[in-house]
């Protein structure tokens, strides 16, 4: 399964409907807040971890045919940093398709394929849902409705450690969108 660039306005429309309880993080995010990010590979999201949301979560993923991937590595903490660590051929985690179950809230932490494309579920990566939540604008997205995206400040905190290659012009756009707010402010 490959990964299929997001109708995100279409991802975001259902969940909204759901009424899960989300924060938009990554490219995404960076879009909504005017950088020029190309095709997004994925629309990320961080979902209140309890239980009632993820089981509306997991029916929205129904209404859009959401199926996990396969596993081929997951994040482990080294130090105080997440790194993603592949699994070899012979793991025997490798390939193993993930059940969405809300009790074990672990287990949403995966990329989903839907018509509509790829959602990738990351419930701790970002931040949590709590700590993004609390300081999260709520925006009022064309054609999808008001949503919590990750703040200018956080989602650059994100990007610039630790940096990778593609990020680099996204942190220099988000950068001088964020020096225009201030300057709209004065």
């Amino acid at each position: 399964m490959d990964r299929q660039a997001p109708n995100a306005k279409a991802i975001l429309r259902i969940l909204l409907d759901a009424q899960v309880e989300f924060v938009v993080v990554g490219s995404v995010a960076a879009a909504f807040w005017g950088a020029d990010v190309g095709i997004p590979g994925d629309l990320d999201i961080v979902p209140a971890m309890t239980h009632e949301n993820l089981t509306r979560l997991m029916h929205a993923l129904g209404r859009i045919n959401g199926t996990p991937f396969p596993a081929v590595g997951c994040w482990v903490l080294q130090g105080s940093e997440r790194v993603w660590e592949s699994f070899s051929l012979e793991d025997p985690r490798y390939a193993q398709v993930p059940t969405l179950d809300p009790v074990h809230g672990e287990s949403f932490d995966t990329l989903v394929h839907t018509r509509y494309g790829t959602l990738d579920i990351v419930p701790e990566l970002s931040g949590v849902y709590h700590d993004l939540k609390n300081i999260a604008p709520v925006m009022k997205i064309e054609d999808v409705g008001a949503c919590a995206v990750m703040s200018l400040e956080d989602l650059l905190n994100r990007l610039t450690v630790p940096r990778r290659e593609k990020d680099a012009p996204r942190v220099q756009q988000l950068r001088s969108i964020q020096r225009q707010m201030m300057l709209s402010k004065e």
